[in-house]
């Protein structure tokens, strides 16, 4: 087993040392990633549960050569995947990986790993151990944080031209990560009492993703386990598929992305199950009705070139009338070739507006097909907000939600249209309680009509036809409670003038009706 030099440029070392990865799921996802572009199919993530003490990430891509393992060691942070183009030429995938430190993701979670890997049509492997541990070294001689060009981050073991039974016929890449953080693994063994995501010997069905979905999505996320967020956020950050069914109803709006994720045939498991993106609206099965209950807005779509360099998106918004849950589905997020940036950015990207509880009931994705990447960050979950494709998008946004035929206008005015109609609703039965006292009491059968236009008079009844008629007059109140009492009071008047002689009678014929009409 040879032994070799791990070089690294010193601005990436200073990024990646500082943890640029917020959670175990982000870092995975640069792995992910890079089986994506090897033009894997099936990935296969273990976490050795419960023990949670070896992670292993294994793909079915095109593998890499000892040869191209030691170029990418010389070199961490120059990645040469784009040099032939931006697509892949033998899976027409887009390539996401541009920067090359995905390898060096794994070091959030431990201290030491080893890749695995067989190119096709190769009968050989290599097998190299990397030892993070030397990294903290390099961490503690804060010199390189002001320098440039390349550093010695250490050393790392290589066992080439190793025999594979099986011959050409498999090619694959394995990636095993040892010595898994004891901060991380504890909370994974603390918190197994808890966790809702259940691990069986069996691979499990697509339906039983569903079924955890369905299961954490009235619950808070802190207090959710560490593992329930792991499974929950690979599915949501990596280019796999929706659930079955998500995100939206019917999917007439993205069928395109859709059909795009599922051309793509790739597929990710976690301990025996496929994760999916868990996006499915509405989040409850109780808002069933398009338009009264929640709204799709019209379909983004956006292509223009912005400083010579073009930027073009798709996407949806999404409301509904109640408060979305979980709550990390509310706000915007947005997909670089599939894959996610970051969560869910409740902001909208700093709209500079409260809207109050609008914000909880709205939820997007912003699709890029071309463009932002030179605005990521090197973390690949936040962005530089200067540069011009993002506030081009921010832009965008902004007056596709406050513009004059925006989101939020829309949401005002159908939110006022149900109170509306609610309130209808309710007077109707009002007075319908009133007419059947009338009728109940007095013997009298009135009928009662409202019309919008315009009369001399609030109101007229037809001795002849038994027909209260209320038309548009400015004597009724605005207020809508307060119109609906008066129509009440003046039925129960006029019932009670119907055949009354005296005023006495009068009198009874009211308390009559107002008092058993409560």
């Amino acid at each position: 087993m040879k032994t070799l030099p791990i070089s690294v440029s010193t601005k990436i070392l200073a990024d990646v040392s500082s943890g640029i990865y917020r959670t175990p799921a982000n870092a995975l996802k640069e792995i992910v990633s890079n089986a994506f572009d090897a033009g894997a199919h099936r990935v296969f993530i273990s976490t050795n549960a419960p023990y949670f003490d070896v992670f292993t990430c294994e793909d079915d891509g095109e593998g890499i050569s000892a040869q191209e393992f030691r170029q990418i060691m010389l070199r961490i942070g120059s990645s040469g995947k784009r040099a032939k183009g931006n697509v892949s030429k033998k899976t027409d995938r887009p390539i996401i990986g541009k920067i090359g430190i995905g390898l060096l993701s794994v070091a959030q979670i431990c201290h030491k790993f080893s890749v695995i890997s067989k190119r096709r049509g190769e009968e050989s492997y290599f097998h190299a151990i990397i030892d993070l541990k030397q990294f903290d070294d390099i961490e503690r001689e804060k010199g390189y944080l002001e320098g440039s060009g390349q550093i010695n981050l250490g050393k790392y073991q290589i066992e080439e031209n190793l025999k594979d039974e099986v011959g050409k016929k498999s090619h694959y890449t394995k990636i095993i990560m040892e010595e898994v953080k004891e901060g991380f693994r504890t909370k994974l063994l603390e918190e197994e009492p808890k966790r809702t995501f259940r691990i069986y010997e069996k691979a499990a069905k697509g339906e039983d993703f569903i079924e955890f979905i369905n299961s954490i999505k009235n619950k808070r996320f802190n207090e959710l386990s560490q593992y329930d967020l792991l499974v929950w956020e690979l599915g949501l950050l990596c280019p796999v598929q929706y659930i079955d069914g998500g995100p939206l109803p019917d999917n007439r709006i993205i069928r395109r992305e859709i059909e795009r994720l599922r051309k793509y045939d790739f597929k990710v498991f976690v301990d025996g199950y496929e994760v999916r993106k868990p996006i499915k609206f509405p989040t409850s099965d109780e808002l069933t009705t398009e338009y009264s209950d929640y709204r799709i807005y019209p379909y983004i779509s956006f292509k223009e070139k912005i400083d010579n360099s073009e930027l073009s998106f798709t996407g949806y918004i999404f409301n509904q009338r109640r408060r979305i849950e979980p709550a990390e589905l509310q706000g915007i997020l947005i997909r670089i070739k599939g894959v996610a940036v970051g969560t869910y950015d409740r902001t909208f990207l700093h709209y500079p507006k409260a809207e109050g509880p609008m914000f909880s009931q709205l939820s997007g994705e912003i699709l890029v097909e071309n463009g932002l990447e030179e605005a990521l960050n090197i973390d690949r979950n936040s962005f530089n907000e200067t540069h011009r494709h993002f506030v081009k998008i921010q832009e965008f946004l902004w007056d596709y939600l406050g513009g004059e035929d925006g989101v939020f206008k829309d949401i005002r005015r159908r939110s006022k249209e149900r109170r509306d109609r609610i309130r209808s609703a309710e007077a109707k039965e009002e007075l319908a309680k009133v007419r059947e006292t009338v009728r109940d009491t007095l013997g009298i059968t009135i009928e009662v009509k409202r019309l919008k236009r315009p009369n001399d008079e609030p109101y007229t009844y037809s001795k002849k036809e038994k027909r209260l008629t209320f038309y548009t007059h400015s004597f009724w109140a605005r207020n809508q409670k307060e119109r609906f009492l008066q129509e009440k009071v003046i039925l129960a008047v006029t019932a009670a003038k119907v055949g009354c002689t005296s005023v006495e009678a009068f009198e009874k014929n009211l308390l009559k009706v107002l008092v058993r009409s409560k």
